[in-house]
């Protein structure tokens, strides 16, 4: 476990236990020992792990599993919230239409 320090806008300090996520990503930033891992870093492993995992159970090693990048958005309020609630529900119905589908 790691301990990570948590700052809020009024000054309030918050500590935290998370698991040490740090094997799972390369180590390509060395120089960076001090500095916690960017968003892009913690998706970019990830999906790594992910596909790796899932490649080893299809017996498909190699295969592209994600889609190419990733969006990110900071959801500010509870309608924006149920709103991507709605969408994370209700989207996967759409894959049949999608371009990316490449049964389509």
């Amino acid at each position: 476990m790691t301990t990570i320090t948590i700052r809020q806008r009024r000054g309030a300090i918050h500590r935290a236990h998370v698991p040490n996520i740090a094997p799972m990503f390369d180590q390509t930033n060395q120089g960076a020992i001090n500095r916690a891992p960017t968003v892009g870093e913690m998706i970019r492993g990830f999906k790594a792990r992910c596909t790796c995992l899932i490649n080893k159970k299809r017996e498909n090693q190699g295969c592209p599993v994600w889609q190419r990048n990733y969006y990110e958005r900071v959801i500010r309020n509870d309608n924006e919230l149920n709103q991507s609630r709605e969408y994370i529900i209700n989207n996967p119905l759409k894959w049949n239409d999608d371009d990316y589908n490449p049964a389509t």
